[in-house]
């Protein structure tokens, strides 16, 4: 049902968004489709412990989401490897299943659309269940290791506060419209 969804809103994507080019160095950029209601925001730079520039897009005006987009490599043979994914999506998410109900990893997913295929498993924080939605404390994290036009290994995580929300859907649209930039 929600691959549905979200082909509904790739479609309504592409009458109410635009195209915008993210460079995350002079020869990594990706192409990414946004809805209008949605910017992105300025970029992080490298940190220790994730040293990967980041793109965060958001939704405009108090709608609590984000899709966090990080390039790990161009050019890297282990990126065509669905093993190696699903090994580096277990480890991205290790922070995420102490947070989780059961403290156990999530369900891996694997996907596939036009411009990439990849692994994603989705985490609930145990510690925000049945509390009020607060601005940026996000009460879902899904992870996504991504694989885009055989050239690009990509981390993605979405931030929401449901996966049945308009703003997860709306991220799985944004996430099917990556590619990579021609220079």
């Amino acid at each position: 049902m929600k691959n549905i969804a979200a082909v509904g809103t790739l479609c309504l994507l592409a009458s109410f968004a635009r195209g915008e080019v993210l460079h995350f160095s002079e020869s990594k950029a990706l192409n990414v489709t946004i809805p209008d209601s949605w910017y992105i925001d300025a970029i992080k730079p490298p940190r220790p412990g994730f040293p990967f520039s980041t793109f965060p897009i958001r939704p405009k005006g108090d709608r609590n989401a984000a899709c966090l987009l990080s390039v790990y490599s161009k050019n890297d043979a282990r990126a065509l490897d669905d093993a190696f994914l699903r090994q580096l999506l277990t480890g991205d998410s290790a922070p995420l299943i102490a947070n989780s109900p059961d403290r156990r990893m999530a369900e891996i997913h694997h996907f596939v659309f036009d411009h990439g295929t990849g692994d994603s498993a989705s985490f609930v924080d145990a510690r925000l269940v049945g509390k009020p939605v607060k601005k940026r404390d996000y009460k879902t994290t899904t992870v996504f290791i991504v694989c885009i036009d055989r050239t690009y290994l990509t981390k993605i995580t979405v931030l929401c506060d449901s996966l049945d929300s308009d703003e997860y859907t709306q991220c799985l649209a944004i996430i099917q419209s990556l590619s990579a930039a021609q220079k």
